[in-house]
């Protein structure tokens, strides 16, 4: 059973060291996205700082402009913090400083791998919770084995034997025989420790309705379904936030260039194109975080 419970215990601890990796990962993406959006708004207050002598833009652009990047800085804070945060857990598990110095794999990217199949007893070998709970079981009925002997009479024999100090004192020896009979052979103990055999033996939430056993093959496959579904979904996201929104940001940038737009339509566009990138990781956070569930779930 300490087997099984270290290997659950391993589990968790693996599965939280996941997550926190691939919160890292995504908060770095974040920062790379950010950085970028700083030199093009740079860029326009540039712009707007060269136009405003020659009266092509006004004052209010051009502290619209230093707003935005100010704006932009601040959004720093969040992904740096996670950083922080990923960085103190993961030195944490490896028993290290909260604050030592640790650097990641930032080329690799996490994907989703579906098990061949889902088969119950399969997934009752793999999982060690089930055989933590299959331990538990056989230590209750070793207990009530070791009951049900207690209901018998039993048999005992005591021999002492007493070396006085004093030469003058005799020996003694002694030798006794015990018998003692239980008079009342059930108990309150016994019953309670039947029924949390059949509480574990048959898990329910008290309602009458049966709850998620570990090793169900049917959470599992729900699991990979979803999975699927969202990772193809953040696909499409992704593709479209590279596109469409992409696409008319560049192009009212190119017009803006050519000081035939202002600067407000181009901002209002970025900020539409930076929503956009930080949803789609936001997304992919969700999908990385389920990844680990699933994994987790599979004891991988």
């Amino acid at each position: 059973m300490e087997n099984a419970n270290r290997a659950v215990t391993l589990n968790e601890l693996k599965a939280q060291a996941k997550s926190q990796y691939f919160n890292w990962l995504v908060a770095l993406e974040k920062i790379r996205i950010i950085q970028q959006n700083e030199k093009v708004l740079e860029m326009m207050k540039k712009i707007e700082e060269v136009r405003y002598p020659y009266n092509q833009s006004q004052l209010s652009t051009v502290y619209r402009a230093e707003a935005s990047i100010e704006k932009n800085r601040n959004m720093l804070f969040m992904p740096q913090s996670e950083i922080a945060k990923a960085k103190a857990y993961l030195n944490a598990l490896m028993n290290r400083p909260g604050n030592a110095e640790l650097q990641i794999d930032t080329v690799y990217e996490p994907r989703f791998v579906a098990a061949a199949f889902y088969d119950t007893a399969s997934l009752a070998t793999q999982r060690k919770d089930v055989l933590r709970m299959n331990e538990s079981i056989h230590a209750m009925q070793l207990n009530i084995e070791a009951m049900k002997l207690e209901r018998k009479p039993s048999f005992r024999i005591q021999y002492d034997h007493m070396s006085p100090l004093s030469s003058m004192m005799p020996k003694a020896f002694s030798v006794m025989g015990m018998v003692s009979i239980p008079i009342a052979p059930w108990s309150k103990k016994n019953v309670s420790v039947g029924n949390q055999i059949h509480a574990v033996q048959y898990p329910g939430n008290g309602t009458g309705t049966c709850c998620h056993a570990p090793g169900d093959s049917g959470h599992v496959v729900r699991h990979a379904g979803r999975n699927s579904n969202d990772a193809a979904a953040h696909s499409i996201h992704r593709r479209k936030s590279d596109t469409g929104i992409a696409k008319t940001f560049d192009a009212s940038f190119i017009t803006y260039q050519e000081n035939k737009l202002t600067l407000t339509v181009v901002l209002d566009n970025w900020d539409a194109l930076n929503m956009m990138r930080l949803d789609v990781l936001d997304e992919k956070q969700k999908l990385y975080q389920m990844i680990v569930d699933y994994e987790k779930e599979l004891f991988r």
